[in-house]
This record gives C-alpha cells, sequence and structure tokens, in this order.
C-alpha cells in the first residue's frame, strides 16, 4: 500500500493476491501474493503468501506459478513434500544456489523450514526451543518465536529477523546466535549486539 510513479503521476491504491492474469505468463500470477518473492540465479521465482499459506514456484517468467509446497487455504505445521506439507503464515525467504535450497521463515510456526525444489520436501530447521536455547547462555529469555526476514550470508549461515522479540539471530551450522537487540527490550537504537535496540523487524 502506497504510491507508486506512473508517468510521473502518483498512483496510490493497494496490491493484494494472488493476481490472475489473461494469460499463464502474466506478471500477475505471482507479483500480487501477500508475502515475498525472490529469484534464483538461474532464474526460477519463488513467492510466499502467507494468507493461503503456500510457497509457489515459477520455472521461470514465462511460465505459471504452481504450489512448491503446503495447500491452499489450509494452515498447518507438517513436515512432507509437495501439497502434503503445512504452513502458517510463511513470510520472508532466502534461497541458497549453491545447495538448491529454499528457507522459509514459517511465522505463525514460530519456525524456519526448507524446502528442496527438486521434490518440494519440506523440512523444519528451527523451533522456538532453538530461539530459547540460544538466549539462555547470555542470561536473557523468549517465550516465542517470530521470524520475519532472512538473508543468507553463506551456507548454513544466515540472519533471521524476529518481530516478536525485537532482535535479529544468526543461524549458524544448525545453531542460533543472539545477532543485535536484546529481547523484548523495543526502541530503535544503533549498537553493536545487544547495545542495539529494534522496533519489530521485518
Amino acid at each position: 500500500t502506497g504510491t507508486l510513479p506512473v508517468d510521473k503521476a502518483p498512483c496510490a491504491g493497494e496490491l493484494q493476491g494472488p493476481l490472475t492474469g489473461p494469460t499463464a505468463g502474466d506478471a500477475g500470477d505471482w507479483v500480487g501474493a501477500n508475502g515475498q518473492v525472490i529469484v534464483s540465479q538461474d532464474g526460477r521465482i519463488f513467492s510466499s503468501d502467507r494468507t493461503t499459506h503456500v510457497i509457489y514456484i515459477r520455472p521461470n517468467v514465462n511460465s505459471a506459478s504452481v504450489v512448491l509446497a503446503g495447500k491452499l487455504n489450509t494452515p498447518g505445521s507438517v513436515d512432507a513434500s509437495g501439497t502434503a506439507a503445512r504452513f502458517n503464515g510463511p513470510y520472508g525467504m532466502a534461497f541458497d544456489d549453491s545447495t538448491n535450497r529454499l528457507f522459509i521463515a514459517d511465522t505463525n510456526n514460530q519456525a524456519i523450514r526448507q524446502i528442496n525444489p527438486a521434490n518440494g520436501n519440506v523440512t523444519t530447521i528451527v523451533r522456538t526451543s532453538n530461539a530459547q536455547t540460544a538466549v539462555q547462555s547470555a542470561g536473557y529469555s523468549v517465550a516465542g518465536f517470530g521470524p520475519r526476514g532472512l538473508a543468507l550470508l553463506g551456507t548454513n549461515s544466515m540472519i533471521v529477523t524476529d518481530a516478536v522479540n525485537h532482535v535479529a539471530w544468526h543461524y549458524l551450522n544448525s545453531a542460533m546466535y543472539l545477532r543485535a537487540g536484546v529481547p523484548s527490550a523495543i526502541g530503535t537504537v544503533d549498537g553493536t549486539g545487544t547495545a542495539a535496540r529494534m522496533n519489530t523487524p521485518d
């Protein structure tokens, strides 16, 4: 929602999805998804839809979107392949081209999931318990886990923003580390590590 310059004139409105165009290749098939869109190096397009609880894939810009994992309008938490898997409000994504793995911030399930696009197989790699373990050694505690944004740093290494606890985590080699902010300490402070403060990072 906001303004979009079109021919030097502001265009105010709202995009909600999924949109369907007149042909299978119409961009509206994927750009209106209520989530995020990322593109792999080989041109595959992945999009999350947190309202219908699925992950879409387009093999290229000229193909139609198909469901890679999850079942339309059926929230849940199931590790399985393709439409047998279940998500609940999937949002942020990151793709590792070196391992051909898609990572999903499954926000309402308080989890990070991994998808193998070759077969649609979904596995859970981070749960609330991983975040709880990560902060105990630093003297903090968290009741929940609200992953929203993912940024891949390298294989088995990514930054995870947590809108529930107002922090950023570092997922590294199957372990979680508190990287910036203090759980439940809301603010806007530039700093290093726990000296920083964030407010609902997305």
